[in-house]
């Protein structure tokens, strides 16, 4: 899920695994609007496919300038897909997924979302409550909530707009975000 983003230059996303991911999957992520049916095709997607050995439960993995937020080797295995991913400082929705077959683009796996707009966008309908946040605008906000916690319960905690802060002027600061997550036994 989704716990930071930076929309002031350079842009960064902050993710953290709320379970296994095994090694060779594709993740994707996108800040194309969402029209009810499929993605608007005109900003960008990038992707990321798991290296050996996947990615563990509770690790952080970040997008964006490696001297902001390094998180190896994750940072540097993002691969634009198409168009140009580049988040807006007027708003913008973040959807973050994977595809159970590559040949149909919207069976989803693993969706997740994040708005930081003024008005609510539209969000496919996969997506299920505690997946995804809805935020009022500012151009960079970051989870600042338990991070001690089933996966399962930290998903609503990430998804409650109560539980983020942020700014318009500075990024988020990474000895916040890249803090380590603890998951208790479900």
């Amino acid at each position: 899920m989704i716990i930071g983003y930076n929309s002031d230059n350079p842009d960064t996303v902050v993710m953290v695994a709320t379970s296994d991911i095994p090694e060779g999957v594709t993740i994707y992520m996108t800040d194309n609007a969402w029209t009810g049916s499929t993605f608007r095709s005109n900003e960008g997607t990038v992707k990321l496919t798991t290296p050996i050995g996947g990615i563990p439960k509770g690790k952080i993995v970040t997008f964006g300038d490696n001297s902001l937020y390094d998180t190896p080797p994750f940072t540097s295995l993002w691969e634009n897909d198409r168009g140009n991913f580049a988040l807006s400082t007027s708003g913008e929705g973040i959807f973050v997924y994977c595809l159970t077959d590559e040949d149909d683009a919207f069976s989803f796996s693993h969706l997740t979302a994040l708005t930081y707009v003024s008005t609510i966008v539209s969000v496919p309908s996969a997506l299920s409550p505690g997946t995804f946040v809805q935020l009022p605008h500012i151009d960079n906000r970051y989870y600042v909530g338990e991070r001690n916690v089933p996966s399962s319960q930290l998903r609503s905690l990430i998804a409650n707009a109560e539980k983020w802060s942020g700014t318009n002027s500075e990024h988020i600061p990474s000895d916040r975000v890249l803090q380590a997550f603890t998951f208790l036994n479900e």
